[in-house]
């Protein structure tokens, strides 16, 4: 409130709502958006662009969006199919599942998310589940820079299917989520794992992926 701000972003959500209405009760605009996947991405870049009188330059941020994701579509065009896994947590060990937008980039990427089936936008899954059926490759986003190995890379049955890609374009949903999409499209299809570290650049930013 100290701030005086023209307008203040909000992601709607049950824990903030009072903050929210809070907000508006004291006359300060509050601009409420949706991003749990790529078409409310869209709509949260539109109307962010609208209410800040900016629609051209949305639309070409839109743009920019989906050739990133046109990009990291044809990484995936003519490779074997694969059975794969997003894991964004460890404790618990939390996944990409049905309706989540981690999904959809799975799918984007031309494979089959293992997790797909049923349950929750983000199920938490066994690890006894997923070494006694393994997916074919498993993309983990939990591990930071200060970290060597995974904690599925222990694993003696996992230990060869395991990505580690450091993106925090792929840990909320955004514009990003292009640039991430590229990144994970190359960490599904990437050839057998070795121990190095395999750097994608980006133009307007860097990933690392880490098989």
């Amino acid at each position: 409130v100290g701030l005086h701000p023209d307008l203040v972003l909000a992601e709607k959500s049950p824990g903030n709502a009072a903050a929210v209405k809070k907000l508006a009760a004291l006359g300060i605009p509050v601009l409420v958006v949706r991003a749990r996947n790529l078409d409310e991405v869209r709509d949260m870049v539109r109307a962010v662009a609208h209410v800040l009188e900016s629609d051209e330059a949305g639309e070409a941020l839109l743009r920019r969006l989906d050739g990133a994701l046109g990009e990291a579509r044809r990484i995936g065009e003519g490779a074997p199919p694969r059975r794969a896994l997003l894991v964004y947590g460890h404790s618990p060990l939390v996944v990409a599942g049905p309706g989540s937008f981690g999904d959809e980039l799975l799918r984007l990427c031309g494979t089959v998310n293992a997790a797909g089936e049923g349950g929750t936008a983000y199920p938490t899954w066994p690890l006894e589940r997923i070494v006694a059926d393994p997916p074919d490759v498993i993309v983990d986003l939990t591990t930071g820079h200060e970290q060597a190995t995974s904690p599925l890379e222990r694993l003696s049955p996992l230990r060869d299917r395991v990505r580690r890609l450091v993106s925090k374009d792929l840990m909320r949903p955004g514009p990003g989520l292009g640039r991430g999409a590229r990144a994970l499209c190359r960490a599904l299809h990437a050839s057998q794992p070795t121990r190095e570290t395999v750097r994608a650049k980006e133009k307007e930013g860097q990933s690392e992926v880490r098989p």
